[in-house]
C-alpha cells in the first residue's frame, strides 16, 4: 500500500493522499510535534469503518506513563484530551453524531486558552485549556498511546491529517477544503 517509508516521512505523505489505519504507528519524538505553550490547530478528515463504544483516538502523543495529548471520536461524540502533568486527565468532549463509512472533517483549535471544536466545519462547542504537559513522547497515528490490554484504536481512513503550531485557523464556522493541504 505504501511505499517503503519511515513513520514521519508516511505523516507528511498524507497530505493529499489517505490511508487506511489497520493498525498503529508511532512517529519517533520529535519538537515538531509538541503543541505546548501557544495557539494550534490539528484537522484531519476521517472516514470510521467501525467505532468502539468509547473512544477512538486517531491522533496522540506520549506514554503509558507520560501521557500528553490526543484528539479522539465515538459514534456520540468528538474528544480532545491532554495531560497538565504527564498522568492527570484533562477532556474536552462535545456530543454530536458520527456515522460509519461516511467522511467527515475534524478540527480541534485552540487560540489562547480556548479549545474550539468543529466537525464539518460547524463549530460544536468549545471548553477551557489551562496547562499541559511538556514531555517529548512518540506520537501515535491510529490509536491511544502504546497503551496495552484497551482498545482506543482508531478504525478507518485518514487523510489531510495535520498540526499547524502557532495559528488558530478558524474561529467561526467555515468550509473545509476538499483539496490537498499544502501546509
Amino acid at each position: 500500500f505504501f511505499k517503503q517509508k519511515t513513520a514521519y516521512e508516511m505523516l507528511r505523505s498524507l497530505v493529499g493522499s489517505e490511508m487506511c489505519i489497520r493498525d498503529s504507528f508511532q512517529i519517533g519524538a520529535s519538537t515538531e510535534h509538541q503543541i505546548y505553550g501557544g495557539d494550534y490547530t490539528v484537522e484531519a478528515w476521517l472516514y470510521p469503518t467501525a467505532l468502539n463504544a468509547s473512544y477512538n483516538y486517531f491522533m496522540s502523543k506520549g506514554g503509558n506513563s507520560t501521557r500528553e495529548w490526543g484528539f479522539s471520536i465515538s459514534a456520540s461524540n468528538i474528544v480532545v484530551y491532554w495531560s497538565q502533568n504527564g498522568s492527570n486527565d484533562q477532556t474536552i468532549i462535545k456530543t454530536v453524531t458520527n456515522n460509519l463509512n461516511e467522511w467527515m472533517h475534524v478540527a480541534f483549535v485552540k487560540n489562547g486558552t480556548d479549545i474550539a471544536i468543529f466537525k464539518n466545519g460547524s463549530f460544536i462547542g468549545n471548553g477551557t485549556f489551562n496547562s499541559i504537559y511538556s514531555g517529548n513522547g512518540v506520537t501515535t497515528i491510529g490509536r491511544l498511546f502504546q497503551y496495552t490490554g484497551i482498545s482506543h484504536s482508531f478504525d478507518g481512513y485518514i487523510s489531510n491529517l495535520r498540526i499547524v503550531k502557532g495559528q488558530a485557523l478558524y474561529a467561526k464556522n467555515f468550509t473545509p477544503t476538499t483539496e490537498a493541504l499544502i501546509s
